[in-house]
Parts: structure tokens; C-alpha cells; sequence
């Protein structure tokens, strides 16, 4: 696997994507570990990439690390969660914000469909999982389109 293998979006940002994912999905839950061996062979990768995933999961409070360096899914309070998500909001609106200010015009046309991708899933309402991707695949284009790394 390439060490982009999605757009300017890091190795590390796709491992950090796919934990998140699975603690959504209720793959991962409080008190498990993260086996990072795992993730190593599914992005078919070294260590350093997915260390690095952990490391920006561990400092967002997604995950905690141990002494011993393995990663396990900490069990949130609401107050946390309410942090977290406040947080959140605030650097997606960052992401926009540079997104809006550094994309090209082919950028945008793809934002825009992507958008209306998002928007028809929506309405349709009966497939939570299209409109999950299709939101997904419209907030990785801001995030590219941010050229920003460091806040992805």
C-alpha cells in the first residue's frame, strides 16, 4: 500500500479514520485494546505510521496508553464525550474555513457533488450506511482540500 492511498490524506489519518470508525461501530469498545499489529497488517504498513495514529487518537482522548505502550478504548462520561464533540466541531470549522480558502475549482465542483451525494442519501433515508459514506467521502474532501495536515 502506498502511504497515500486516498487523496493527501496520511497513512496515519486512515488508520486514525478506521479506529474511530470501529469505536463507532461498537467494534471497539471501553476497556479493549487496540491491537496494533492488527492495524499494521490491514494497512499493510509499519509500526511508525499506526503509532503515529494512536498518538494523535491517545492525545484527542479517543484512546488511552498504557505504560507498557498498547492503546485501549477509554471509558467516556457524558461531560468527556461533550468535550470532545465541542472540539470536534471547532476543527471541522477550521477545516471549512481553509478548505474554502485554498481549494481549486475542480475541488469545489467535487465538494459540490459530494454534497448532493450526501444530501440524496439523506432523503432516502432508509440506508444510514450510504448516507455514512457519503458524508464520510464529502468531510475527507474538506479535510484534503485544507491542505493542512496537521489539523486532519
Amino acid at each position: 500500500m502506498s502511504d497515500n492511498p486516498q487523496g493527501s490524506l496520511t497513512l496515519a489519518a486512515h488508520v486514525r479514520r478506521y479506529v474511530l470508525d470501529a469505536i463507532a461501530r461498537g467494534e471497539l469498545t471501553p476497556g479493549m485494546a487496540v491491537d496494533e499489529q492488527a492495524l499494521c497488517k490491514r494497512f499493510e504498513t509499519s509500526r511508525t505510521p499506526v503509532r503515529e495514529a494512536m498518538l494523535q487518537l491517545a492525545a484527542e482522548g479517543f484512546v488511552s496508553s498504557s505504560a507498557r505502550g498498547g492503546a485501549t478504548v477509554p471509558r467516556l462520561t457524558i461531560a468527556r464525550l461533550r468535550e470532545q464533540l465541542e472540539l470536534l466541531a471547532e476543527l471541522e470549522a477550521a477545516a471549512a474555513k481553509y478548505a474554502t480558502r485554498r481549494m481549486n475549482r475542480t475541488q469545489l465542483d467535487g465538494l459540490r457533488t459530494l454534497f448532493e451525494q450526501s444530501e440524496a442519501a439523506a432523503q432516502r433515508g432508509g440506508d444510514p450506511k450510504a448516507y455514512e459514506q457519503a458524508n464520510d467521502r464529502f468531510h475527507d474532501a474538506i479535510y484534503s482540500a485544507a491542505c493542512n495536515d496537521a489539523l486532519v
